[in-house]
C-alpha cells in the first residue's frame, strides 16, 4: 500500500486517457486520443518544415506535441520538446485567430503541467480553457477541461465537475464520453468501503493547499473546520513524493480533527481521522500504530480499514508470480474474511456485497494453484450468500460450472449448467445475469451447440444495451455473426447487423472496431474480397496497439485465401510458439494461417514446424473433444437413467394415488349408508317437534291478533298527529322559500353593481398602465433630445467643455435606457438588470471605440425598480468611464470586471480593472471630482456600503444594497438631506 499510495497520484490524471483509448477522432488536433505512431511522427516533422502558416500546420504541431507527451511519460526531455511545440502552435494559432487551435493548445499545456507536477499552473490553464471554449462554443473542449479539473478535486466536487462535462458533451452528442463519465460518477459516488478522503483513491491536488489554509483561518463552523482539517491532511498524505515532514504535519492535523470531533460528537469525523492516520503511519512504516487504531475502530470504519488491508495485498499479488503471488492472495483472503464477518455483524449489506465481490475475485485467482474442490474452495461464498443476498444460486452454480469447464471435467460442468438454467430467474441483478450468460456461452460453445450459444449471445447483447455499460457490446455482436456464418446464415447476419446499428449506437472505438470486423467476416463469407478488405481496414483505424490482433488476423486470412501471401505476411501479427497446455481453436487458427502463408511464400522450412504443431494441436484438441463428447454422452446416459427412474417413480405414485382414490370412494359409500339410517330416526324426531311447533303457533296467533288491534288504535293517533305536523312544516317551507327568493334578488343586484364597478376599475387600470408607458416613452424621447442638443453643442466647445458634455451625454443615456426598457416591457415598474447593464456597457464601448480593453460581465438575472436602476446605472457609467479613460495607458491592453450578485434581500455591485490604480496619496473622502462625488452620493442613495481599493488596479464595491424599494424608501427619508442630496446636486 505504501508504494501504491505514492504512485496513484501521477496516474490518476491519465486514467481518462487510458479509458478513452478507443476515442477515435477524425481531426487530430484534439486533447484526448491515441497518440500517433513513430512513423507518423517522423513524417509530420518533415511536413511541418515545408507546411505554410495555416491551421493545418497548427494541427500538425499539436499532434507532434501530444506524441512527445505520451511516448515516454517519465521523460523530462520529451515534455520539454512537447512544451516547445505547444508554444509554436499557440503563437501560430493566435496569429491566425484559430480558436480551436488556441483552446486545444491550452488543454495540452495543462496536461503537460500536470505530468510535470505543476498542478496549480494546470488548474489555471483549464479555467482559461473553460472561459475560451464557452466563448467560441467549443463544447467538447470545455467538457474535457471540466473533466481534467474534476480529476484533481475531492469526491464531492469531482462529481459536480463531471456533471458539467457531461452537459458540454450532450451539446455535441458525444455519447461515448457521456457514457464513460456516467460510469466514472457511478464509481466515484457509489464505491463502497471508502470515506470522504480515505484511502486516497481520489487524491486532491496540492494546488488546493493555499485555498484550504485560507479557509481554515477564517470564521467557520466546527463541522466545517473538521472537514477542512481532514482534507488538508489527506493532501499531505496522498501527494506524490511526500516527505516525513508532510506525514508529521498530517498526523498533527488529524489529531486536532479527532479532538474537535470528540468534543462536538461527530463520530464520522472521528473515524475518518483515525482511518487517515493509519495511511500516514503505514507510509512511515509504523505498523504497530496501525494495529492499535484497528482495535479502536467500530462499525463501518473497521470494515473500511480491513478492506484497505486486503486491497493492499491484492495489489502486491498482482505484481508477483508463483508462490509469492499465492502467499499475498492468502493474506488478502484473511482480511476479506474478517471484513465480511464485520459487515455481517453490523448488518451493513452494502459493504458485505462489495467484500463478497472481491472475495470471489481472489478465490478465482487462487484456483490457478493446483486442483481444488470448488464446493470447499468457495465454501465461504456459499455459506454467506443467503445472508447477504449475493451471489444468487445461478451465479454460484456458474462459478462451479466455469471451473469444471476450464479443467476439462465436462460431465460436472453440464450438471451445474442444468442447475444454472433452472435457477436463472428474471429478477436476477445485471451483474449475476451477465456472468451466468457468459458461462453458458463458454460451455455451449465447447459443446458445439451453436443454437444455444447464439441464444445466450443475444441475451448478453440485450443486457448490455439496456444498462450494463462496461460491456463492449459489439465484441459479442461480432461473435454472434461468426456463429451465424458457421450455421451458413449470411443473410440473417446481414439483417442483424443492419438492425443492431439502428438499435444500439457505437459507444466507443471498440464498438466501431468489432462492428467492422463483423462486416468483414460477412463479406468474406460471400467471397466479396473488396468489401471485406475495406471493412477490415476500417476496423484497424479504430484499433489501438493492444486491440489490432483480430482485425489483422482476419485481414491476413483474407489475403491468404486470394493468394496475396506477401500482404498476408506483412499484416499478420507474429503469433510465436504456442504452449501445448493452451489448447484452443484460436491458437490452432493462427498456426494454421502462418503455415499457409509460409507455404505460399515458399518458406517450407518454417512452414513444416508450424504444420507439425497444427497437427499436434489438432490431435490434442480432438482428444479433448473426444473426452468431452464421451463425458457428454455419459451425462446424457446418466440423465436418461435418472429420467427413467423418475418416470418409474411417477408411475408408482400414480398407482398409489388410484388405490387411495378407491379407498376414499368406498369410505364415502359406507358413510352415505350410515347417513341414510340416521335420517329415518331424525325424521320421527322432526315430526314430534313439528306438532309441538304447531301448538305453539296457535298460541302465538292469538297473542298476535290482540297486538294488532292495539297497534291499529295507535296508528290512527299517529296519523292525525302527522297530518297536523305536515301542515305546519309546509307553511314553514313556503315562508323560507319566499325569503330566499327575496335574498337572491338582492344578491343578484349587488353582483351586477360589483361587476360594473370591476369593469370600470379595469378600464382605469389599463389607462393608468398606458399613461405610465407614455410617460416613460416621452421621458426617454426628451432625454434623447437633450443628448442630441448636447452633441450639437459639442461641435463648438473646447476639449474640457467637450469632455464635460460627453460625460453628461453618457449619464443621460444611462437614465434614458431605463425608460426605454420600461416602455418596451410589460411590467412598467421593474427592469431586468442583466439586459440593462449589458446594453449600457455596449454603448460605452462603442462611444469610446474600445477594442484593447476586455469588459467581462457576471450579472445575476434579477429585476429591480426604477428608483434603484437610475443611481445604479449612473454609478456604472462613472466607474467604467473613469477606468476606460484613466486606468490604462494608450494602446495598453486591459480588463474590466463587473459583477452584480444577489443574496437574500440585498445585492452587491463590484467593479474592478487591472490598470495602474489610483494616484498615490489619494483620499476618497477628500476627492473633489464630480464623478467621485456622484459615486459616493448615489451609493448613499442606494443605502449601500461603498469601498474603494487600489492595488493591481482599482476595485469599487457597493454591498448590502436593499432589493426592496419600500425598505430603502424608509431609509431614504433619513438620508435625503445628506449623501443623496450631494449626488443629485452634483448631477
Amino acid at each position: 500500500m505504501n508504494m501504491y499510495c505514492r504512485t496513484i497520484k501521477p496516474y490518476i490524471n491519465i486514467i481518462f486517457l487510458f479509458l478513452l483509448l478507443f476515442s477515435h477522432v477524425t481531426l487530430r488536433a484534439e486533447p484526448m486520443y491515441v497518440p500517433i505512431s513513430i512513423a507518423e511522427a517522423q513524417s509530420l516533422t518533415k511536413q511541418i518544415r515545408l507546411a505554410p502558416e495555416n491551421t493545418r500546420k497548427v494541427d500538425m504541431l499539436l499532434d507532434l506535441a501530444y506524441f512527445h507527451m505520451e511516448k515516454e511519460f517519465h521523460s523530462d526531455r520529451r515534455l520539454d520538446s512537447a512544451s516547445i511545440l505547444l508554444a509554436r502552435a499557440g503563437q501560430l494559432a493566435n496569429r491566425l485567430f484559430y480558436p480551436k487551435g488556441i483552446v486545444t493548445t491550452k488543454v495540452l499545456m495543462g496536461l503537460c503541467n500536470t505530468y510535470q507536477g505543476k498542478d496549480e499552473q494546470a488548474m489555471g490553464l483549464y479555467k482559461q480553457v473553460i472561459a475560451s471554449a464557452a466563448r467560441f462554443k467549443l463544447f467538447e473542449l470545455e467538457g474535457r477541461a471540466w473533466h481534467l479539473i474534476g480529476l484533481q478535486q475531492d469526491v464531492k466536487t469531482r462529481v459536480l465537475s463531471f456533471k458539467k462535462a457531461i452537459a458540454c458533451y450532450q451539446k455535441v452528442k458525444d455519447y461515448g464520453r457521456i457514457g464513460h463519465l456516467q460510469n466514472r460518477i457511478l464509481f466515484t459516488g457509489n464505491y463502497a468501503a471508502v470515506g470522504r478522503y480515505f484511502p486516497g483513491y481520489f487524491p486532491i491536488s496540492p494546488a488546493f493547499i493555499p485555498a484550504v489554509k485560507k479557509e481554515l483561518s477564517g470564521k467557520i463552523t466546527q463541522e466545517k473546520k473538521i472537514d477542512l482539517l481532514l482534507k488538508l491532511a489527506s493532501i499531505y498524505i496522498y501527494r506524490s513524493g511526500q516527505q516525513d515532514a508532510h506525514l508529521d504535519s498530517a498526523i498533527a492535523l488529524l489529531s486536532l480533527a479527532g479532538q474537535l470531533s470528540e468534543k462536538t460528537g461527530n463520530r464520522q469525523g472521528y473515524n475518518e481521522a483515525l482511518l487517515l492516520k493509519t495511511s500516514a503511519y503505514r507510509e512511515k512504516g509504523k505498523m504497530p500504530e496501525v494495529y492499535k487504531i484497528l482495535k479502536k475502530l467500530t462499525d463501518t470504519s473497521k470494515t473500511k480499514l480491513l478492506m484497505n488491508f486486503a486491497n493492499h495485498y491484492y495489489n502486491i499479488a498482482s505484481l508477483n508470480t508463483g508462490e509469492d503471488r499465492k502467499l499475498y492472495l492468502d493474506s488478502c483472503m484473511i482480511y476479506y474474511k474478517l471484513a465480511l464477518q464485520q459487515s455481517i455483524a453490523i448488518k451493513n449489506m452494502k459493504y458485505a456485497r462489495e467484500v463478497m465481490k472481491k472475495t470471489i475475485e481472489v478465490l478465482d485467482a487462487l484456483t490457478g494453484f493446483g486442483n481444488i474442490n470448488p464446493q470447499e474452495h468457495y465454501a465461504l461464498v456459499s455459506k454467506n450468500a443467503p445472508i447477504i443476498g449475493f451471489p444468487s444460486k445461478a451465479r454460484l452454480y456458474s462459478i462451479y460450472a466455469s471451473y469444471y469447464n476450464n479443467t476439462g471435467n465436462f460431465y460436472k460442468a453440464l450438471y451445474y449448467t442444468q442447475l444454472m438454467e433452472q435457477n436463472l430467474k428474471p429478477d436476477l441483478d445485471h451483474d449475476d445475469k451477465y456472468w451466468v450468460y457468459y458461462t453458458l456461452v463458454a460451455i455451449y460453445k465447447n459443446k458445439n451447440d451453436l443454437k444455444k450459444t447464439n441464444e445466450y449471445y443475444l441475451k448478453i447483447i440485450d443486457l448490455a444495451s439496456s444498462s450494463y455499460n462496461t460491456i463492449i457490446i459489439y465484441s459479442y455482436v461480432n461473435a454472434y455473426i461468426k456463429q451465424l456464418i458457421l450455421l451458413n446464415q449470411p443473410l440473417k447476419a446481414q439483417q442483424y447487423l443492419k438492425e443492431i446499428v439502428k438499435k444500439i449506437p457505437f459507444r466507443n472505438d471498440a464498438d466501431n472496431l468489432y462492428y467492422h470486423v463483423a462486416m468483414g467476416n460477412y463479406y468474406k463469407s460471400l467471397n466479396n474480397f473488396q468489401e471485406a478488405e475495406k471493412s477490415y481496414k476500417l476496423a484497424l483505424r479504430y484499433a489501438g496497439a493492444n486491440w489490432d490482433r483480430e482485425p489483422k488476423f482476419e485481414l491476413a486470412d483474407l489475403y491468404a485465401r486470394y493468394g496475396k501471401f506477401k500482404l498476408a505476411n506483412q499484416t499478420l501479427i507474429p503469433h510465436g510458439a504456442v504452449p501445448m497446455y493452451k489448447l484452443n481453436k484460436t491458437n490452432l487458427k493462427f498456426l494454421d494461417l502462418q503455415a499457409r502463408i509460409d507455404s505460399g511464400l515458399g518458406s517450407f522450412n518454417t512452414a513444416y514446424p508450424k504444420l507439425s504443431a497444427v497437427r499436434k494441436l489438432n490431435d490434442s484438441i480432438y482428444a479433448v473433444s473426444k473426452d468431452r463428447h464421451t463425458q457428454e454422452l455419459e451425462f446424457q446416459y446418466r440423465t436418461q437413467i435418472n429420467q427413467a427412474e423418475l418416470h418409474a417413480k411417477d408411475l408408482n405414485i400414480q398407482l398409489l394415488k388410484k388405490n387411495a382414490a378407491l379407498l376414499t370412494q368406498s369410505a364415502k359409500t359406507q358413510e352415505i349408508q350410515l347417513r341414510q339410517a340416521g335420517l329415518l330416526v331424525q325424521k320421527k324426531q322432526a315430526d314430534l317437534k313439528l306438532k309441538e311447533k304447531n301448538i305453539a303457533l296457535l298460541n302465538e296467533s292469538t297473542r298476535l291478533q290482540e297486538s294488532i288491534l292495539q297497534k291499529q288504535g295507535f296508528e290512527r293517533q299517529v296519523a292525525i298527529g302527522a297530518a297536523v305536523l305536515l301542515t305546519l312544516v309546509s307553511v314553514l317551507f313556503w315562508r323560507l322559500y319566499h325569503l330566499k327568493r327575496v335574498s337572491n334578488a338582492q344578491l343578484h343586484l349587488q353582483q351586477q353593481n360589483i361587476e360594473a364597478s370591476y369593469g370600470k376599475l379595469q378600464n382605469v387600470l389599463k389607462e393608468k398602465d398606458w399613461l405610465l408607458k407614455e410617460i416613460h416613452h416621452r421621458v426617454k424621447n426628451n432625454l434623447h433630445m437633450v443628448m442630441s442638443l448636447l452633441e450639437s453643442q459639442s461641435a463648438y466647445l473646447q476639449e474640457d467643455a467637450l469632455d464635460a458634455i460627453q460625460k453628461s451625454q453618457h449619464r443621460i443615456y444611462a437614465m434614458s435606457l431605463i425608460h426605454q426598457k420600461l416602455y418596451l416591457s410589460d411590467d412598467v415598474k421593474t427592469i431586468k438588470v442583466s439586459h440593462y447593464i449589458t446594453e449600457l456597457i455596449e454603448y460605452l464601448k462603442d462611444s469610446f471605440e474600445v477594442k484593447r480593453i476586455d469588459i467581462c460581465l457576471d450579472i445575476d438575472d434579477v429585476e429591480i425598480e426604477v428608483a434603484t436602476a437610475v443611481p445604479l446605472g449612473l454609478i456604472l457609467n462613472e466607474a467604467v468611464t473613469n477606468s476606460i479613460k484613466y486606468a490604462f495607458d494608450k494602446d495598453e491592453k486591459g480588463k474590466i470586471d463587473i459583477a452584480l450578485k444577489v443574496s437574500d434581500r440585498s445585492f452587491e455591485l463590484r467593479m474592478a480593472d487591472n490598470g495602474k490604480g489610483l494616484p498615490k496619496g489619494f483620499q476618497f473622502d477628500k476627492a473633489s471630482s464630480l464623478g467621485m462625488k456622484l459615486i459616493k452620493g448615489l451609493s448613499g442613495q442606494l443605502e449601500g456600503r461603498l469601498s474603494i481599493e487600489s492595488g493591481g488596479g482599482t476595485k469599487i464595491c457597493i454591498s448590502s444594497i436593499p432589493l426592496d424599494y419600500q425598505q430603502r424608501l424608509n431609509l431614504d427619508k433619513e438620508y435625503e438631506h445628506t449623501g443623496s442630496e450631494n449626488g443629485l446636486q452634483a448631477l
